[in-house]
Order: C-alpha cells, then sequence, then structure tokens
C-alpha cells in the first residue's frame, strides 16, 4: 500500500514539473521563435509590397508621361497646377480623383501579396494545422488593410502581452522552484525517503 501511494505521488509530482516547464516552454516558443518568425514574414509582405508599388506606380507615371508628350498635353498640367494654387474646384478633383487610383492600386497590391504568402504559410508547418492556422491568423490581422505599413510588430505584440508572458515564465519558474525545495534538497531525496519511511510505518 506504501509503495502504491508513494508511486501516486511521484506521478503527481511529475505531472506538476511537466505543466509547469510546458507553461515556460511554449512562453519562450512565442516569444522567440514564432514572434520572431512573424516579423521575418511581415518584413517580406512589406517589401514586396514596396517593390509592387514602385513598379506599378512607375508604370503609370511614365504611360501618363508618354499620352502627355503624343498629344502634346503637357499644358494641362500646367494648368492643373496653377488651377489647385487658385483653388479651382476641377483641378483639386482631378488631384484627388489621382491619388484614388494610386490608393486603390496600393491596396489591392497589399491585399494581392498577402494572399500569395498566406497559400504558402501552411506548408512551413507541416502537419501541425494548429500552429499553421493561429501563425495565419495573426499574420493577416498585422497585414490588415486598416493598419500602416510602417507598424514594424505583429498585430497584437504589445507591452501588455509582453509583461503577461513575462509572468507566466516567472510564476513557471517559481511554481518549479517551490516543487524543488518541497520534494528535494541539497543531499539527495532524503526528505522524500523519510516521508515514504512514515507512509509504510502507518501502513
Amino acid at each position: 500500500m506504501a509503495d502504491i501511494s508513494t508511486r501516486m505521488q511521484q506521478i503527481e509530482i511529475e505531472r506538476s514539473y511537466r505543466i509547469a516547464a510546458m507553461l515556460e516552454q511554449t512562453a519562450n516558443t512565442i516569444e522567440n521563435q514564432v514572434v520572431g518568425k512573424l516579423e521575418t514574414v511581415i518584413d517580406q509582405w512589406r517589401n514586396q509590397v514596396f517593390t509592387l508599388d514602385g513598379i506599378l506606380i512607375g508604370l503609370l507615371a511614365a504611360l501618363t508621361g508618354i499620352g502627355l508628350t503624343v498629344t502634346e498635353s503637357w499644358h494641362l498640367a500646367r494648368e492643373c497646377i496653377e488651377g489647385i494654387s487658385a483653388g479651382g474646384v476641377l483641378p483639386i478633383l482631378s488631384i484627388v480623383l489621382v491619388l484614388g487610383v494610386i490608393g486603390y492600386i496600393h491596396f489591392a497590391v497589399r491585399k494581392s501579396i498577402a494572399r500569395s504568402i498566406l497559400k504558402q504559410l501552411p506548408k512551413e508547418f507541416g502537419h501541425d494545422h494548429n500552429a499553421a492556422r493561429q501563425f495565419c491568423r495573426a499574420f493577416s490581422k498585422s497585414t490588415a488593410g486598416y493598419r500602416p505599413m510602417f507598424l514594424k510588430k505583429p498585430a497584437g505584440w504589445n507591452t501588455t502581452n509582453r509583461r503577461i508572458l513575462a509572468e507566466v515564465k516567472e510564476d513557471a519558474n517559481d511554481y518549479i522552484q517551490m516543487l524543488n525545495d518541497q520534494f528535494t534538497n541539497p543531499s539527495g531525496h532524503q526528505e522524500q525517503q523519510e516521508q515514504n519511511q512514515s507512509a509504510a510505518g502507518q501502513a
């Protein structure tokens, strides 16, 4: 009976160690691996967006310049600039239209490249579909149209969440230390042996 009781206690202790270690490992994985990988993928997305933006907007500007040259209509551009300076409604609407076209191109590029990267991400996680799904969700939130491009940190990775992870790791370490203090000592497992002997005597 004493052996059964001792073994059950050892199983509970081992389970407690595993739970605490798993919490600490999960927090470290999120902070050191997942967030870092997400930042890398976001940087890749941002660079591709800027590159394709530059190509498309540059191409649009070149075509506009060619069209004005062929039709000998550069005076329209000068008149538009002068009209804006004078507060003319039509020139201002023309500029708003141009900016709208550029904005549409930019957001279409953002969305297209994000979708392209999202299709490739699950392959990097193998059969861990849950991790792949969570990572893709985090990437989608970080590349949403309402988030400015200059934000380098993933969505939700802020001071509050970093503090929460730090507290999880600290609590896990404290719990492991408490288990060490309770069930071990510098001379070995003498305390555990005494408990076992006491339990055997009572049985």
